[in-house]
């Protein structure tokens, strides 16, 4: 019966570590775009420009000169290292046409209109997400 059971929990750990990675980045690509879209939208509502940096170094991204939620005296900082997601950011690009090279910020104007597209790749163990913003829209995709 140990045996039985010992044999179950080796197949049953690679599985489950599996899926809880894939659960993992899945909850940090939609994190990434909820709060793309909460910046654009912040934007539009004080006709201010709003800045995402992202931090493929440090694996945070900031909503620029925007409170934390959880904590209004601190700034809004995402640390997608560290629980829930455990993810690392791979790469970032933004860059409008005219630029030679990409730009870890996203800034939207006042009215909402991002000045570039570009996308932020995440990984949590062999789990891969992009999140791609468009460059008109500042709609923010998975993939």
């Amino acid at each position: 019966m140990v045996v039985v059971l010992a044999v179950l929990a080796s197949i049953a750990a690679p599985r489950l570590s599996n899926t809880l990675a894939g659960n993992r980045a899945t909850q940090a690509a939609n994190r990434i775009a909820l709060d793309i879209a909460l910046a654009q939208q912040r934007a539009r509502a004080t006709s201010a420009s709003q800045t995402v940096t992202f931090s493929a170094a440090s694996h945070n991204y900031t909503l620029v000169a925007m409170p934390d939620p959880d904590h209004p005296t601190g700034d809004y900082v995402v640390e997608l290292s560290r629980e829930p997601y455990l993810a690392s950011i791979v790469t970032v690009e933004f860059k409008a046409t005219s630029e030679l090279a990409g730009d870890p910020n996203l800034v939207f104007d006042a009215y909402g209109k991002p000045d570039s597209g570009g996308s932020v790749t995440i990984r949590v163990g062999s789990h891969i997400k992009t999140i791609t913003v468009d460059a008109i829209t500042g709609k923010a995709t998975i993939s």
